[in-house]
């Protein structure tokens, strides 16, 4: 019986009258929380080599787990009064284990991996011996994205928005950028002064939706992150080199999920013009997509950009669990390939040497639950 349930429920999906429960989402969302030890308030995700796609291996960080609280903030105001009270459970307990990704010197900024004592590639064996020699630096994605999870306070973030102005591509050092971005100066993924300097499209969406939402005056790197963005979407490179205009999202649903986020918080007369493109776009990713939570991203984005996305019937004998929680779902990606120069890091991207593709259950239910309260707020 409980079979039959959920596929009904996969088959009446993305219809205005969908039988989705948000408070069934809810709940199913805080059951994968860790509850205790060093992790209480992690939420478990997994990395998956290119060329060992059987294996997963348990990877804590803090990016998936600021992910979802992050959407689960923006969307409090969509919650009755007993979901808001999981949702704000569910918000707390993740704070908690934020210092543990904090910069080790107490600086207000993160890493992707623990910092004290610093880690690369959790559970990875031998690697594990380098933890503390090879450490990445803090990036400034999990910064922003932690940022606005913690809802943080406009003197802390406004701190660290003035120290990323010290990591942008200044003179044009982007090496992996095709040659019409090279000379962008804008933000740089990562904090660190040894590591090559890379542009992402969706980084720097994140980042300008940390600037709006806390209303602060553009820099010049602000303002040419904003350039960068126009310049991909004029050019489609969002479809036609994603990988090279993001190294670490690199498919064209996640691109795409992110732009729509970034618009959808403020108007931008030079995005605004290229609406109509956009949703076109992500309506034939959709039509092409067979992958359900490629299409729950595309119909956020379509939603965002004030368009109905198709009903759609998808007939499965796979249970809603096994759909919603699908290891072939790739939002995130640790690619080695975006430190050499280009073309060799279109070359290497394509090959998938370097590639670990990541993967997190629990917050494709965020996706889902932000997409349900999105069909519900724009079609009751």
């Amino acid at each position: 019986m409980r079979k039959l349930f959920c596929w009904l429920i996969i088959l009446t999906f993305f219809s205005a009258g969908h039988a989705q429960e948000v408070h069934r989402l809810l709940t199913d969302l805080k059951s994968f929380q860790n509850k205790e030890g060093d992790n209480r308030g992690l939420f478990p995700s997994f990395r998956q080599y290119e060329y060992r796609k059987s294996v997963l291996k348990p990877d804590d960080n803090i990016f998936f787990t600021a992910l979802i609280a992050w959407t689960l903030r923006d969307n409090l105001s969509q919650l009755d009064s007993i979901d808001k009270k999981i949702a704000l459970s569910i918000i707390n307990e993740a704070s908690k284990v934020y210092p543990n990704f904090q910069n080790a010197k107490g600086r207000p900024t993160y890493n992707y991996w623990k910092t004290k004592p610093p880690e690369v590639f959790p559970n990875g064996g031998l690697i594990n011996l380098l933890n503390k020699k090879q450490a990445l630096p803090d990036d400034l994605d999990c910064t922003a994205i932690t940022m606005m999870a913690m809802n943080a306070s406009v003197e802390t973030v406004d701190s660290v928005h003035r120290l990323m102005q010290g990591f942008t591509n200044e003179g044009g050092r982007a090496k992996a950028m095709l040659s019409r971005y090279k000379y962008f100066e804008t933000y740089s993924t990562w904090f660190g002064r040894k590591m090559p300097v890379d542009l992402d499209v969706c980084v720097l969406s994140n980042i300008l939706v940390m600037v709006n939402r806390y209303q602060f005056n553009y820099h010049a790197a602000d303002s040419a992150a904003l350039d960068f963005i126009r310049l991909v979407v004029e050019k489609k490179d969002y479809l036609d080199n994603a990988g090279l205009i993001s190294g670490y999202y690199q498919r064209s649903p996640v691109i795409l999920y992110h732009l729509s986020r970034l618009m959808q918080g403020k108007n931008y007369p030079a995005l605004e013009t290229y609406r109509k493109q956009l949703v076109e776009d992500a309506l034939t990713l959709y039509n092409r997509s067979g992958r359900f939570m490629d299409k729950v991203l595309l119909s956020t984005s379509l939603m965002r950009w004030g368009a109905r996305p198709p009903v759609d019937s998808t007939i499965t004998t796979k249970s809603f669990e096994e759909v919603v929680s699908d290891d072939h779902f790739v939002f995130f990606i640790a690619n080695m390939g975006v430190i050499a120069g280009y073309p060799y890091n279109k070359w290497l991207s394509r090959s998938g040497v370097g590639r670990f593709n990541y993967y997190c259950p629990a917050y494709n239910y965020a996706l889902l639950l932000e997409n349900d309260l999105l069909w519900k707020k724009l079609f009751p």
